[in-house]
């Protein structure tokens, strides 16, 4: 009985949402539940997973791309990193200034939990089994203080693929939802200018290599891509257009 009240009270939720969005994207309690499953799938097991410490290795045995960009721990630049990945997850929410997509609050929170929640566990598993010390110890032998547990986790990055997911997603959006909006260029070149500084200050302070870097802007800009094109909505319109002795239709996605 539980269950079946708290299903009526969702499905109404998102007709609610359905019925008021102008939005391009709806969601589907079917497919948002095998979503969600996914998700599920790659955050509760990373909660488990520790990779420990790596074995060392000199500076010469890096390859030669990270090599290049190695500098040790500066933690001004690494917390000026954080303040921009919480710019960054919180920049979609302009999409709520559109009035006529108002409506459509309850599908875009939907998606965006989706595609954070794949983009956190996916990103944490991988640090969960692949053991990498972080550039700073090849520069200093010390540990910085809070970093004990954390200092060989190297890949990938984690800031950047939260940057490159709320930049992503809130592009993907744009793009189909508000295409001819003033603002839709400069809130995508903003969104990446962040999401790439992001990038470049946890080179720049040592917390990470560039394929860590890398790796991290691809984990992110996927599922920030991904989970709003699961989510679109085909428009299965047709028009009747006036003949002179018949009728023609148009098909129209």
């Amino acid at each position: 009985m539980i269950i079946r009240k708290y299903l009526t009270a969702l499905f109404l939720l998102l007709s609610v949402s359905a019925v008021h969005s102008q939005s391009r994207f709806s969601l589907d309690l079917t497919k948002d539940a095998v979503i969600g499953t996914a998700a599920l799938g790659v955050v509760i097991p990373s909660f488990f997973l520790d990779s420990g410490p790596a074995d060392y290795k000199d500076i010469s045995e890096i390859n030669s791309l990270d090599r290049n960009f190695v500098y040790g721990f500066n933690p001004a630049l690494d917390k000026t990193s954080s303040v921009l990945v919480a710019a960054s997850l919180v920049l979609p929410g302009a999409l709520m200034l559109n009035s006529d997509l108002r409506g459509s609050w309850l599908t875009y929170g939907v998606m965006y939990a989706e595609a954070f929640a794949l983009t956190m566990g996916t990103k944490d598993i991988l640090k969960g089994t692949v053991s990498r010390n972080r550039p700073y110890t090849y520069k200093d032998s010390s540990i910085p203080e809070g970093e004990e547990d954390d200092y060989y986790n190297s890949f990938p990055s984690g800031h950047t693929a939260y940057a490159f997911l709320g930049a992503t997603f809130l592009t993907t959006t744009l793009l189909y939802d508000a295409p001819d909006s003033k603002w839709t260029a400069p809130l995508i070149i903003g969104a990446y200018t962040a999401a790439a500084s992001v990038g470049g200050l946890r080179v720049a302070s040592g917390s990470h290599f560039v394929t860590d870097v890398l790796a991290g802007a691809a984990i992110g800009s996927f599922f920030g891509w991904l989970v709003p094109t699961l989510h679109l909505q085909k428009s299965d319109e047709i028009e009747v257009l006036p003949g002179p002795q018949s009728l023609s239709f148009k098909y129209t996605y």
